[in-house]
């Protein structure tokens, strides 16, 4: 088959059927696509197509008569590691394809479902593309950032050598000059978000990423005073950091930006210390990005609608509850928890209200009765602006008031938001509850996307772990890593490394019993285990 044809997708297809060939030419086709394609067969004939022809991707079949698609995968990824590899198979186990996967490839279909080639090879490509620009974006950086320190270096020492000499002088003011045009050029075409802020809190530095985020041009901010910039209006923490001048420990620091169009973006960056030639302090850098698309998964809530997070810990709803409130919602926190290890919790704004579940009497705000919570929650949600209402520990008023009068509750709750701007978080510890109750709430609250089980996917290996801690726990017998590692044999290090992975998953939680770690299934651990049965 030619390659010839101008503006096509260039497929190589290592495939020993002519006829299969055609077939993923003509779903490509299907799919919108104009591929491209040449056909090899053999390991020599992979290896001379690639040297002497440049594709967008390649598609293998994974049995051949001389080799097969493992080994294709090997000299793709040896001649190209960035060339997208999609696998194509009559018949491959779950074992091979995740094989497959982790060696490299960027997906595999089965060659009775062709259905979704063109979008695999859409995506394989894009996401190619995407981290070819990133890459390059970030070397040209840190290139040019080395480049400038080592000019900046030069310069000082040619001042004070040729203080007299105007002419060398002024080479010397070109050369800075020049130096900085290309830093600003590097600088501007970073995908990532740079400014920086010199020792008087004044913006020194304000990359095009960033005029392109708020909609503010470099000329609107430049030596403005950050306190007095419209656009940090809701950067609380960025603005405690500049002042005591710390960075934390993570370097992580996320903070609010409010854009020109006074919309939230959320923003995550590092920072480092610009040093003087004396090591004097002269300000901050700060790079990073926008994480509102990271928000993505919770974005999908819906204003009037109520979820429930299943979670014995308060990690998962905090989060939740810190973005949603970073991103422009006022926060209403109502709790079990201390007011004062709270507010270590949250960010500093002034748009959270937080209220303790307790019995009268209490100091402090707090809430006791349903008719409180009900009347508090709709007057807060009713108060102009998008919401977003916590109720941290559900299983405590369900302790202290019964289930059937918590679910009441919850019922008022929801017909209450039901017309607002408002989302409803209620956190209730799973192993407090049992199925029948959890399921009248599932009936009346939607599962937290981010706890739905479908895109959980574990390798084979763990799940003999999860079914044998199951097994414990339904005999309610105390299960060690000792006792796994005997049951399963398999070595110590493993079996911990293997109940990190559960636990990050969310599929297990551990808890210490006496000297002892020992590990108990969520209900999330359950559905999946419950979802391979049936499967």
């Amino acid at each position: 088959m030619s390659a010839q044809n101008v503006g096509g997708v260039k497929v190589l297809l290592v495939e020993d059927s002519e006829v299969d060939a055609l077939l993923l030419i003509h779903e490509l086709k299907k799919s919108g696509l104009n591929p491209v394609a040449k056909r090899v067969a053999s390991e020599k004939e992979l290896r001379d197509e690639l040297s002497q022809d440049v594709f967008d991707i390649v598609i293998s079949d994974y049995i051949l008569p001389q080799f097969n698609g493992m080994e294709a995968l090997s000299v793709v990824r040896e001649l190209n590691p960035e060339l997208p590899f999609i696998l194509v198979s009559g018949k491959i186990g779950e074992e091979q394809a995740a094989e497959a996967i982790r060696n490299g490839a960027n997906d595999y279909l089965m060659k009775a479902n062709l259905i979704r080639l063109g979008v695999a090879v859409r995506r394989a490509m894009e996401e190619a593309l995407i981290k070819k620009e990133r890459r390059k974006a970030r070397d040209d950086l840190e290139s040019s950032l080395d480049e400038l320190r080592k000019r900046t270096e030069l310069l000082d020492e040619t001042n004070r050598k040729m203080q007299a000499e105007m002419a060398e002088r002024k080479k010397a003011q070109n050369e800075v000059t020049k130096s900085q045009e290309h830093l600003k050029s590097v600088i501007d075409s970073a995908p990532e978000l740079v400014f920086s802020v010199d020792k008087n809190l004044r913006i020194g530095t304000w990359n095009k990423s960033l005029e392109n985020l708020t909609g503010y041009d470099e000329k609107e901010v430049l030596l403005r005073g950050v306190e007095k910039l419209p656009a940090f209006t809701s950067s609380t923490d960025l603005m405690n950091l500049l002042r005591s001048k710390t960075i934390p420990l993570s370097n992580k620091i996320e903070f609010t930006l409010t854009t020109k169009d006074n919309v939230k973006k959320v923003v995550q960056t590092t920072a480092s210390i610009i040093r003087g030639t004396g090591k004097e302090d002269m300000g901050m850098m700060f790079i990073g990005r926008d994480i509102t698309p990271d928000i993505e998964e919770h974005g999908r809530l819906v204003e009037g609608m109520g979820y429930l997070i299943k979670e014995r810990g308060t990690k998962t709803s905090v989060d939740l509850f810190t973005f949603l409130t970073r991103a422009g919602m006022k926060g209403l926190f109502i709790t079990r928890a201390n007011p004062s290890i709270v507010s270590s919790w949250l960010p500093t704004s002034s748009s959270i209200e937080t209220f303790m579940l307790t019995q009268r009497g209490s100091g402090g705000p707090s809430l006791s009765v349903p008719s409180e919570i009900v009347a508090k929650v709709e007057r807060f949600a009713s108060d102009g602006g998008p919401s977003v209402i916590l109720i941290d520990g559900g299983h405590y008023l369900v302790a202290t008031l019964g289930f059937p009068k918590f679910l009441d509750m919850i019922f008022d709750l929801s017909e209450a938001l039901a017309s607002k701007r408002a989302i409803l978080l209620v956190r209730i510890d799973p192993n407090l509850l049992d199925d029948e109750k959890m399921a009248f709430l599932e009936n009346e609250l939607l599962i937290l996307p981010s706890q739905k089980i479908e895109d959980v996917v574990i390798e084979d290996e763990f799940y003999p772990l999860l079914k044998f801690i199951q097994e414990q726990n339904d005999n309610n017998t105390l299960v060690s890593l000792k006792k796994i590692s005997s049951k399963l044999q398999i070595s110590h290090v493993t079996v911990a490394k293997r109940v990190e992975t559960l636990e990050g998953d969310g599929l297990i939680y551990v808890r210490k019993m006496g000297k002892q770690r020992a590990p108990f299934l969520t209900e999330k651990g359950k559905a999946l285990l419950a979802k391979r049965r049936t499967a």
